[in-house]
């Protein structure tokens, strides 16, 4: 049986270890920010195409301490790379690090670069250029991944690059060529703790939680929440599909989406149009087909509990529409264009809300914000009775103004952004009939990473392909 690493965010590598035991993989094991396992080619297979919380899978093929550049360039040449290349069959080299800690005040030790133009491009005292003159007086940035050497991971990718391409020269007289955008081979390094792990990276271009299914409508200038974080809020609700579930903020979709998806048992890689791994040399065709044709025969065409997602913004319900279309689950959702202020239960079978209110992280955005959580705590308390509400709140000091004690907690990371999903538990509550009240929303309401947060996964620093 191969090994292989399942790349998860931090705070769910448990939901992904459960996945994986579900589907019969073997010697499953959590670390932070991801989950060893083992399996026959056909667990990768089943891996790829329905971990819901997973953002790549790699095939590990060394591990080695990485003291010197000149140690990991001999330890990449010692792998028997023309197992899987030849001068016909491309590579691209990605590698990532981990950071060094925080410097004061929580912010990264690594100084900002200045930049200064010494003359027009290609002409002048050299052209762009960098100025030394105008370093800050701040010791120099530590290195990355634990090493005395790694400044930046371009630098540890071309290492590696090179030292594949010279050991198949040697080996076969000639070089492969690289390819970023669909290499035949993607190869994955990754540096902590002064070691480097060397792996083969199954997925290939773009994240597992790039479903297939994102449009080009935007969000009001924030990102929108990760599919995969999606789906491990859905996960960590219990919820299981058979009683209603209703997204009062639900922006371009995500959480109804994942949901309809879930619930229609549709694999979350199942809208993907290439794996890396279908052009690796051992990949096998029929066992392939063999776990797509079972995963397909196992869909359903409607959820077994009706799906609501509501909205204020009519771009924002037309962006949702349109992603759950080319996600196949427009069936399958009840999309309303309604205020938050109006929102009701949109069935009589009490059943789970499930949203993310905007947080902020702007100055001034807390005060602002105050007032609507407020008036949500006292919507759901009032007019949703019976049901279970949750929420993924990213400032916590907005969560006094909703009235409301939280049954449950788990953190989560919404991009760079610490936040709790909590759960409010209102089987027991009274119903009081109250007069909606207009209440001015957020401009940055529902399914983003809220204040124009990137949704980095991991602390890692950037990819650089090579």
């Amino acid at each position: 049986m191969d090994r292989y690493f399942a790349v998860v965010a931090r705070g769910v590598e448990f939901l992904a270890a459960k996945e994986l035991v579900a589907m019969g993989a073997a010697d499953v094991r959590e670390v932070v920010g991801g989950v060893h396992f083992s399996g026959p080619p056909e667990i990768l297979y089943r891996a790829l195409l329905t971990l819901q919380t997973a953002s790549r899978v790699l095939k590990p093929l060394r591990e080695f301490a990485a003291t010197t550049p000149e140690m990991v360039y001999s330890q990449v040449r010692r792998v028997v790379w023309e197992a899987y290349l030849n001068p016909q069959r491309t590579l691209a080299v990605s590698a990532t690090a981990e950071k060094p800690p925080p410097g004061p005040g929580g912010r990264s030790s690594r100084p900002p670069q200045s930049y200064s133009r010494g003359g027009p491009r290609g002409g002048g005292r050299g052209g762009d250029r960098f100025d030394r003159d105008r370093r800050s007086n701040e010791p120099p940035p530590p290195p990355l991944g634990g090493t005395t050497w790694l400044m930046n991971t371009m630098f540890a990718a071309q290492k590696i690059k090179d030292a594949i391409c010279d050991r198949l020269k040697n080996e076969q007289g000639a070089r492969p060529n690289v390819d970023k955008e669909q290499p035949d081979i993607s190869i994955q390094a990754h540096f902590a703790g002064g070691r480097c792990t060397l792996s083969l990276d199954a997925t290939g271009p773009g994240s597992l939680h790039e479903r297939g299914y994102r449009g080009e409508h935007g969000a009001g200038g924030a990102a929108p929440m990760k599919e995969t974080l999606a789906a491990a809020i859905l996960q960590l609700t219990g919820w299981n599909g058979l009683v209603p579930l209703y997204d009062p903020l639900c922006g371009s979709g995500t959480l109804v989406i994942e949901a309809a998806r879930i619930a229609m048992r549709m694999p979350a890689g199942g809208g993907r149009a290439f794996f890396a791994c279908e052009k690796w040399p051992d990949f096998d065709g029929t066992v392939w087909a063999q776990v797509t044709t079972e995963l397909r025969s196992k869909q359903l065409r409607k959820p077994p509990a009706p799906i609501f997602g509501s909205d204020a913004s009519e771009t924002q319900l037309l962006a949702a529409k349109d992603n759950a279309y080319r996600a196949k689950v427009d069936r399958g959702i009840e999309f309303i264009l309604r205020n938050v202020e109006d929102a009701v239960p949109p069935t009589d079978e009490p059943g789970i809300v499930v949203t993310n209110p905007p947080y902020g992280i702007r100055l001034g955005d807390e005060e602002r914000l105050a007032g609507f959580y407020t008036k949500l705590g006292e919507i759901f308390r009032t007019r949703f009775p019976g049901w279970i509400v949750y929420m993924l709140i990213g400032n916590l000091d907005l969560v006094q103004h909703l009235g409301m004690e939280a049954d449950d907690t788990h953190r989560l990371m919404n991009g760079p952004i610490s936040c709790r999903l909590m759960k409010f538990d209102l089987t027991n509550a009274p119903r009081t009939p109250v007069e909606p009240k207009p209440v001015e929303l957020p401009a940055d309401s529902g399914d983003t990473a809220s204040g124009d947060a990137e949704s980095d996964e991991t602390d890692l620093d950037d990819d650089e392909d090579v």
